[in-house]
């Protein structure tokens, strides 16, 4: 709806990938369609003894889509008060309650968290509503991707901005919130690069956090408090982000699909570790406009903060070729010769997503 009043369709392409995310699951490989209809269609073949799940679980989301639609079309709408079923339901489960009254085969569960768990989530944990609503969209129209990087998408909203009255901050952090009558009155926000100051206002705020996390943060600014990351003592699990550089398409080793989810059999959970799964994704299968001379991919797993934080920069650097060892084995197994074509690699642990995601003070 936004993006058409906007005129996006207009000025930004979106590019159809018909093989979107494959699943690696020991001896088997389910190949996901890129298309809500399809995928459908998909899973009955392959767990027809859950046909009842499947159809009630494509019904919520053909359902959750409408609501969606309804309510970003209504201006007065308040997310808070979304009185309709599915959101109504949704709200009072996690993704995995939902998943575990639909489905008894752990493989069909599997699938439909593949993509979920390779980031931050634990589907037993994360609202219902919060995956559903995300993944209605997903799954409708939103297995694509932008020609030219999602810099063109951004170029045209920071144009759509601009043109509209709006001023645009780059390289500013939020420091502080002034609040009146429980409602935000102004941002205090500083510029990294000058230590500049300056007071913010608008009609609305959008904070990329919880809610939660927002208010604690909104009621508990102490001195020095410069972020919504309390301390880097509470951080747990993050992504490790090793982007890759290959001479070679990556499809001509196999690859077949832009996300491969891939579980670890046993024998190599116990050489990583424990880890259960990696992810690895093939860039170059669209026009990314990053690298036109390189194939670009990205492995992607979850590791816990602690596992890299008091390590030493010699112990560091060793882990990180130890474990660079072992995935392009894990990756090699089912994409054979893949290592081969490898020419550049940046290995990004959690310590690097706490150094990106964090914004210490100027005079610190």
């Amino acid at each position: 709806h936004w993006y058409k009043k906007l005129g996006i369709y207009d000025h930004v392409e979106f590019v159809d990938i018909n093989e979107f995310w494959d699943l690696y699951l020991g001896t088997r490989h389910f190949k996901v369609p890129s298309k809500v209809d399809d995928f459908e269609k998909y899973l009955l073949l392959e767990f027809p003894h859950e046909k009842n799940g499947i159809i009630e679980y494509f019904d919520m989301i053909r359902g959750m889509r409408g609501e969606l639609d309804s309510f970003l079309c209504d201006n007065r709408s308040s997310f808070t008060k979304i009185r309709n079923p599915y959101s109504t339901m949704f709200a009072s489960k996690t993704y995995g309650k939902i998943l575990s009254e639909l489905f008894s085969d752990e493989d069909i569960i599997k699938l439909l968290t593949s993509n979920l768990e390779l980031f931050h989530h634990d589907y037993n944990k994360i609202s219902g509503l919060t995956f559903m609503s995300g993944n209605s969209y997903y799954l409708s129209e939103g297995q694509c991707f932008i020609k030219g990087s999602s810099h063109v998408l951004i170029d045209y909203l920071r144009k759509c901005i601009e043109e509209a009255g709006g001023t645009i901050l780059r390289g500013h952090f939020v420091e502080g919130a002034k609040l009146e009558n429980d409602q935000i009155k102004y941002l205090d926000v500083y510029k990294k690069s000058t230590g500049e100051r300056t007071k913010v206002s608008g009609n609305h705020y959008i904070f990329n956090n919880s809610p939660e996390v927002v208010k604690r943060w909104i009621n508990d600014q102490s001195p020095g408090k410069e972020n919504l990351i309390d301390s880097k003592e509470k951080l747990s699990r993050s992504a490790c982000n090793i982007y890759l550089e290959f001479d070679r398409p990556p499809s001509e080793f196999g690859v077949k699909a832009y996300g491969n989810s891939i579980h670890l059999s046993g024998q190599e959970q116990s050489e990583f570790d424990g880890l259960e799964r990696i992810g690895f994704m093939d860039y170059s299968q669209f026009d990314s406009n990053l690298s036109p001379d390189k194939y670009l991919a990205a492995i992607l797993y979850l590791d816990e903060y602690s596992n890299w934080s008091n390590l030493s920069k010699e112990s560091y650097d060793e882990k990180k070729e130890k474990n660079l060892v072992q995935l392009f084995k894990f990756l090699d197994k089912r994409f054979p010769g893949l290592s081969t074509a490898c020419s550049r690699i940046d290995y990004g642990t959690p310590l690097t997503v706490c150094l990106l995601y964090t914004s210490p003070s100027p005079r610190d």
